[in-house]
């Protein structure tokens, strides 16, 4: 998670994958410098590093003390100092461009496969994940709210900062300009699972961008495969598609066996699984009713079989 810190001001700004920086308000930094362009320059993130250029400004850009050519594009180390004409600004941290929580006593926590948990993946209070509008949404409990770079909150153990990029694609996780391939969650076809004879055992396969990915089973299919049979029952007894797959969250914990303050655990590690797998935008996985307390899972197309149904079988059904 790469930030810029002005000096003067204190002000901290977390860097998209792609920041144009300019006086324009359609730019990621809008700067009201009357000496910066309209469009002044780019940050970019790509290949690990960051790079900094210079888009025509009117003043120049400098880095280091030294002008950049029009067009140039150029390495930007954590520590730098970036001039947009005279706008002085440094690069404070030159991580790549994901979710990062940031404790009034200088802790960092990041986001780990889209997901960033807080104040720590083990017992996770809070949960931070993109949402499909393109918006960052956070999960407390039994709420639901977006939010935004630089909201603060108050977790056990201290107080937290979130820095949160722009999102630019759709995810939420440090995917970079030479990425030739990206899975991300509006491409999953279908949601496939496979249930033992007693239901005791799992087997959870998605099938995204024409593959199919077989998740390795763990404790919070369970919670995955009570979730898909109400959305199957609910597709087969035709229910509106904005009403099928509710499960009221007292309900699921009794199906399940898992209490509810383990179920925000088992929830962001399915999740995180997903995530992961290479999926982008895993938080998409369960949706959430806060005001009635219920769940369900975030894909519309979901199918139940036996165990030993095959991957190959599936797709060509």
């Amino acid at each position: 998670m790469a930030v810029l810190l002005h000096p003067v001001s204190g002000r901290r700004f977390t860097l998209a994958a792609r920041t144009l920086v300019g006086r324009s308000v359609a730019c990621t930094l809008s700067l009201k410098n009357p000496r910066v362009s309209g469009e002044h320059a780019a940050l970019f993130y790509g290949g690990g590093v960051w790079s900094l250029r210079d888009l025509g400004s009117r003043n120049g850009t400098r880095l280091d003390g030294r002008a950049l050519r029009i067009g140039e594009r150029r390495a930007v180390e954590v520590g730098a100092e970036l001039l947009f004409a005279d706008e002085r600004w440094v690069l404070d941290d030159d991580g790549p461009p994901v979710a990062t929580g940031r404790s009034a006593d200088g802790r960092r926590c990041r986001a780990e496969d889209g997901i960033l948990a807080l104040p720590g993946p083990d017992d996770p209070e809070l949960l931070v994940y993109p949402a499909a509008e393109g918006r960052w949404v956070v999960e407390r409990g039994h709420s639901l709210h977006f939010a935004a770079d630089g909201d603060v909150f108050d977790l056990p153990g201290g107080r937290w900062t979130l820095e949160l990029p722009l999102i630019t694609d759709g995810g939420g996780t440090a995917h970079t300009l030479e990425d030739d391939e990206l899975l991300r969650f509006d491409m999953i076809e279908r949601l496939h699972v496979a249930l033992s004879r007693d239901g005791e055992t799992v087997e959870v396969t998605v099938f995204v961008g024409g593959r199919a990915l077989l998740l390795a089973h763990r404790a919070h299919h369970c919670i995955i495969a009570a979730l898909a049979r109400v959305a199957v029952a609910d597709i087969d007894a035709r229910l509106p598609p904005a009403e099928q797959g509710w499960m009221c969250l007292d309900r699921l914990s009794r199906e399940t066996g898992i209490g509810q303050e383990r179920m925000y655990v088992e929830v962001y590690r399915a999740r995180k699984q997903l995530g992961g797998a290479g999926v982008e935008g895993a938080g998409g996985l369960f949706e959430r009713r806060s005001h009635a307390r219920q769940i369900r899972l975030g894909v519309r197309a979901v199918t139940l079989g036996a165990l030993r149904d095959t991957a190959e079988g599936d797709v060509a059904a």
